[in-house]
């Protein structure tokens, strides 16, 4: 279980995992593949690569649509890209 799916289970939320570098299973047609079944997706985006894969209460197709949908400009879809920069802005003020 990642993060996302923690997350979620612990505050009854959806949440979508994305990572950066694909951390398990195989790529076929941008889909990624575990245990023979597809448990999320490549996106391509901006010339960067994301792994989307569903965290809690979410289903697989709704996860790449938002993920898509949400993926304005830069590296990351737009609610990972402010958790990023608030992150970093926080780091440096302690």
């Amino acid at each position: 279980m990642g993060l996302a799916s923690y997350v979620g289970i612990k505050l009854n939320i959806r949440t979508i995992g994305i990572a950066k570098k694909l951390l398990s299973g195989n790529i076929v047609d941008n889909k990624i593949i575990i245990n023979n079944e597809v448990r999320g997706y490549k996106i391509e985006k901006f010339g960067e690569i994301i792994y989307a894969s569903p965290g809690n209460l979410i289903s697989l197709e709704k996860t790449k649509e938002l993920s898509e949908k949400y993926w304005i400009n830069g590296k990351y879809p737009e609610p990972i890209r402010l958790a990023d920069m608030i992150s970093k802005k926080i780091k440096y003020m302690e």
